[in-house]
Formats: structure tokens, sequence, C-alpha cells
């Protein structure tokens, strides 16, 4: 939304082109993850890619502050509102985990995914957007 938008004012568009004002501001919930405990990060999937991984909200970074070791780490997931479901311990990456398997990873994005290995987590868990993810040092 926002790249052409941005062409659209660079070729010298004008902003009513682009829509009508408001005056109604809506504010956002924070999207960073949550830091519970010293050995629990809660965050939440953001996106859900076209091969149906769930991507979260969780970087590379914020998993530092658990545990540089990322086989100490392990993810898990929220399905309702007292469902939740252990993936297990990070992969390095999706051929770690056997074939129709759930895995959780770092993505090549920077954010830490639930995945199915060559499968579609979002179908095998019937998760969504908000869904909740949890990391925590074992």
């Amino acid at each position: 939304i926002m790249a052409p938008a941005a062409a659209h004012l660079a070729k010298g568009g004008g902003f009513a082109d682009l829509g009508s004002s408001t005056n109604r501001v809506e504010i956002l919930q924070s999207v960073h993850p949550n830091l519970e405990s010293p050995d629990r990060l809660e965050g939440k999937v953001i996106h859900v890619d076209h091969f149906g991984n769930l991507i979260s909200n969780i970087t590379d970074r914020d998993l530092a502050s658990l545990s540089e070791d990322r086989e100490a780490l392990s993810v898990s997931i929220g399905i309702g509102d007292a469902d939740s479901r252990l993936i297990g311990v990070l992969q390095k990456t999706y051929a770690d985990a056997p074939k129709g398997t759930l895995l959780g990873l770092l993505g090549s994005g920077g954010f830490v995914e639930i995945a199915v290995h060559l499968g579609n987590a979002k179908e095998a868990l019937g998760a969504k957007i908000g869904s909740t993810i949890v990391i925590e040092r074992n």
C-alpha cells in the first residue's frame, strides 16, 4: 500500500487522489513481543505466507534476550482461548524436521516462524494472524 502511494506522490500526484481524509485515529497494539519472564517470550502471528507458514513478530534479537543457544529454546503456539500446542526446539532449517512435521525456526526474513516441512502450518494447526507464539528457555 505504501509503495504505490509514495510513487504517486513522488510523481507529483496529490493527497486527495489517495483517498478521503479522516479525523479518526486508531491506536494499534504494540508489534513487539513481550518478555514475560527471564525464561519466557510471548509474541503473535503477524503474517501467514502463501505456503501456510506462520510468521511471528519475534526476531533473532528477541531470542537473544532469552539465550544465545537456540537449542535451549522451545516454541509453542496458542490456537484458541485455552488450547496450546508445543512445537518443540527451534530448528535451524526446514530439512531438520521430517517431512510433514511441525517445526519452529528463524526464517529468512529474520522472524520466528512455525511451519510444516513440505506442508501447511496454517491448515495443520487452524492458526491465524493474532495467534500467540511462546518461546521458552528449556
